[in-house]
């Protein structure tokens, strides 16, 4: 689990296998699953996120449920 306390390029390098836009950020599906299996991605760092606390709160909803799922099954 990574935050936007972090320095971004730390991310990026630790994840450069997950496809990003053409303005780098990384992309998800719906579910914000990532193309590398059991790696999510939420907020700011998300392609189509819009930059605001409330979306990336979401995100980290959306993204915690998923990462549950996929642990569990």
């Amino acid at each position: 689990i990574k935050d936007s306390r972090e320095r971004l390029t730390e991310i990026e390098n630790e994840f450069k296998e997950i496809k990003k836009d053409k303005n780098s950020y990384m992309m998800a599906d719906e579910k914000l699953s990532t193309n590398l299996e059991g790696v999510f991605v939420a907020g700011d760092v998300r392609s189509g996120a819009t930059k605001q606390v409330v979306v990336a709160c979401s995100d980290g909803a959306v993204a915690a449920l998923s990462a549950r799922n996929f642990i569990n099954h």
